[in-house]
């Protein structure tokens, strides 16, 4: 799986929404996104944006419940924080990675490929959604 690096892939997302390629009803329509997130109200606040982009989403808010619904469903894309309570996320990640299912970090820490070791994106919190919304499009675009 090829992930973009993060300057790229926000010079790509910047550069999408001034040529107006992000429109409100087509940004993500039909794609399900798992959120894995611990904190109830980012959680939420995070699905009501990606649902308003036209997405379905899941979500779990730890490793376990992470895992069981990377199996449960077929999902477009991921948006992961790394830091889940008292575990990190790197197993899901993994999962992620076999899985071929293109992911971001969303944390409030700052990371970089030598912490995650993904080579996935990182958007650090807070952030819009457009932000977030944009690079979910060019992961799931970048997978085709």
């Amino acid at each position: 799986m090829n992930f973009l690096n993060v300057g790229e892939a926000r010079r790509r997302a910047a550069a999408a929404e001034a040529e107006g390629e992000l429109l409100p009803d087509a940004k993500l329509q039909g794609a399900l996104i798992l959120v894995i997130e611990d904190e109830p109200l980012i959680a939420l606040d995070l699905s009501a944006s990606l649902r308003d982009a036209g997405a379905r989403v899941v979500q779990a808010a730890n490793v376990e419940g992470a895992l069981a619904a990377i199996e449960a469903h077929a999902c477009s894309a991921a948006v992961l924080d790394f830091r889940l309570g008292v575990e990190t996320g790197r197993a899901v990640a993994r999962r992620l990675k076999e899985k071929r299912v293109p992911f971001l970090y969303y944390s409030g820490r700052a990371l970089d490929d030598l912490t995650t070791g993904s080579g996935a994106p990182v958007i650090s919190k807070p952030a819009g959604s457009r932000e977030i919304v944009g690079m979910l499009r060019l992961l799931i675009d970048g997978k085709r």
